[in-house]
């Protein structure tokens, strides 16, 4: 099932609703977390890796309305060959890398969610060493 393409309805007189697919992308992380054990992922489609930070954080933001947010924190970076040639300390932890798992659309989806997010930020907490850095709102139980 292509979960980010439905809508929908607790009953049959309620309004269908859908949601955000960045809340849809965070919870393939999540749940990629969960069945592998693993919080760090590279695309197959698109050059750039990225490393669940953190898997439930709470951010206000002058951006939307809906203060406090519940997400998700990543850290992204592009794998190009240059790139991979300087490596940081985070990777000197040796920690496991998995395969997102994503169709190439959502693959492509994630990014722009990723650099959108990272856009958001203020100057001084959108990057950590060589990883840029992004929020991705999650499913909360007022979602439900």
């Amino acid at each position: 099932m292509f979960k980010p393409s439905i809508t929908v309805r607790g009953d049959q007189f309620s309004q269908a609703q859908s949601f955000d697919i960045r809340k849809w992308l965070a919870c393939h992380l999540l749940s990629a977390i969960e069945t592998t054990g693993v919080r760090k992922f590279y695309a197959t489609s698109l050059p750039f890796e990225l490393w669940v930070f953190s898997t439930d954080i709470t951010f206000a933001s002058s951006l939307n309305a809906q203060t406090p947010t519940r997400a998700v924190k990543v850290l992204f970076r592009d794998t190009n060959p240059s790139s991979l040639k300087e490596r940081d300390t985070l990777d000197s932890q040796q920690l496991h890398v998995e395969e997102l798992g994503l169709p190439q659309s959502l693959e492509s989806d994630l990014f722009d969610a990723l650099k959108q997010a990272n856009d958001h930020l203020p100057c001084a907490a959108r990057s950590f060493l060589e990883w840029k850095v992004a929020l991705l709102p999650r499913f909360v139980g007022a979602d439900m």
